[in-house]
């Protein structure tokens, strides 16, 4: 959405359910992940000479990600879906000399 100098943004990442394996070099599934939806949003504001002002939160629905059976990951949870951190805030200002 874009007004003037104010703009914002809704994404959605979204993974479709996956099969959950014990061990990555096996077939036998232990359980069936879920399908996963991750809400970021944002706002920009650009009516300052040559400078951007953005805020926004991460994970705005404060979702954790699905945990996993695998040994692959740096932790418990499917890194390349989400991050465990949660919720987060966001703010940028970019400066153009």
């Amino acid at each position: 959405w874009v007004l003037g100098n104010w703009s914002s943004t809704l994404s959605n990442t979204y993974v479709s359910s996956f099969k959950d394996f014990n061990d990555p070099t096996k077939t036998t599934v232990t359980r069936r992940i879920e399908p996963y939806s991750l809400f970021n949003l944002s706002v920009s504001y650009r009516g300052f000479k040559n400078t951007d002002v953005i805020v926004g939160v991460n994970n705005l629905t404060d979702t954790m990600p699905p945990a996993t059976n695998a040994t692959g990951f740096a932790g418990p949870y499917v890194s390349s879906v989400g991050s465990p951190l949660g919720r987060s805030l966001i703010a940028t200002v970019t400066h153009r000399f």
